[in-house]
């Protein structure tokens, strides 16, 4: 699977300030094993962080779908669940159903989120979605409904998420509306993008390919200022 972007740890820099910028990506196998092996504790960007949930963490599904391919993920997986690949709702809070924590050692910047397998139900069109829930800090959770066209139930949040916390507990509701084809509100965590620091200001993650770019622009833009000089 050719990927347009490289599925790394350090794998963008930050326009806008001097912190390194970062995916948590748990699609990566490499890294599920090695998180696995080592009682789910990691670090990123010089920052210690534990994975824990309601239940034994898999990592089995290899089945992701083809809207994982093309973007900043590796798609070896499709992500983090309990029990079965997946963290399913159980009832009207996060507690009540599976769910999964980050805790970090500190607090850092959020700037992505990624899901896998956050599908439409079979009246998608009148409104039946799956939904996740994330509350970052013990906070109110924030809500991402499935995309209209997730094929492979993809959903990420583009660059929209510059908040900062130390702790995100991923877990689901239920509800009438909220349900796949099968009758179940449930999805994978595939991500989590992060930057170092805590100052979220005018903080734009760019994919190393295009921050290679713009290096080679920047030693071009030099190299024809010498010559314009000389």
């Amino acid at each position: 699977m050719v990927k347009k972007f490289l599925p790394v740890l350090a794998a963008s820099v930050v326009i806008g300030g001097s912190a390194n910028a970062a995916i948590l990506d748990f699609t990566d196998l490499q890294t599920l094993n090695d998180l696995s092996s080592n009682a789910w504790e990691g670090s990123i960007l010089g920052v210690g962080y534990k994975v824990s949930g309601s239940g034994t963490i898999k990592f089995n599904e290899s089945n992701v779908g083809s809207s994982c391919d093309d973007t900043v993920l590796a798609c070896e997986r499709d992500g983090l669940g309990i029990g079965d690949d997946e963290i399913r709702a159980g009832g009207m809070t996060i507690s009540e159903g599976q769910w999964i924590t980050v805790e970090f050692d500190h607090a850092v910047k959020i700037t992505d989120l990624y899901f896998l397998d956050l599908f439409r139900g079979k009246n998608q069109f009148a409104g039946q979605f799956e939904q996740a829930a994330v509350s970052l800090d013990d906070a109110t959770p924030l809500t991402f409904d499935a995309a209209l066209t997730a094929y492979g139930g993809y959903l990420a949040t583009d660059d929209g998420l510059f908040i900062t916390a130390k702790m995100l507990k991923f877990g689901a509701f239920t509800g009438d509306n909220l349900k796949d084809r099968g009758g179940n509100n449930d999805y994978a965590l595939a991500g989590i993008g992060i930057a170092a620091g805590t100052d979220t200001t005018g903080l734009t993650p760019v994919p190393v390919p295009a921050a290679g770019l713009m290096l080679l622009a920047g030693l071009g833009g030099l190299g024809a200022l010498r010559r314009s000089k000389s």
